[in-house]
């Protein structure tokens, strides 16, 4: 993977697999793709969320970390869970010169992430209300 002609920008990972279904070494695996050289990682807990006990999102060490919340916490479909390390949530240049936002800004656009998902327009803010409540049940 590593070559001097070559930019590594975003290394993609699973949590725990679908089928069939392994929960990978994702501290590990972070540290391997940051030996690697790719600059942001991404993993994917879409199955992880209410099967992995003691999930700590931050100590994983990865920048986002994505779960399903609907699939195995009895919430409603469509609740989710996006985390981003704070490194790249902030409304000022990170220091690789990007920002993040929502892909879909009604409101509040360069504001920080937590601001542009604050006002969708007539987005439904029934289910994202119920995403703290499942995860303090589970």
């Amino acid at each position: 993977l590593q070559s001097a002609n070559r930019v590594l920008l975003l290394a993609i990972i699973d949590h725990v697999s679908s089928l069939p279904s392994i929960l990978f070494p994702i501290e590990e695996l972070v540290r391997k793709c940051r030996g690697f050289g790719f600059r942001r990682v991404y993993v994917d807990g879409a199955h992880s969320l209410g099967t992995v006990r003691s999930l700590d999102v931050p100590a994983i060490g990865a920048d986002y970390y994505a779960g399903n919340v609907h699939k195995w916490m009895m919430a409603p479909t469509a609740a989710e869970l996006f985390w981003t390390n704070k490194r790249h949530a902030g409304t000022q240049e990170n220091k690789n010169g990007t920002k993040l936002h929502h892909p879909i800004v009604s409101h509040n656009y360069n504001q920080g992430l937590t601001e542009e998902c604050t006002m969708l327009g007539t987005h439904d803010y029934c289910v994202i209300s119920v995403v703290r409540d499942a995860i303090k049940f589970y």
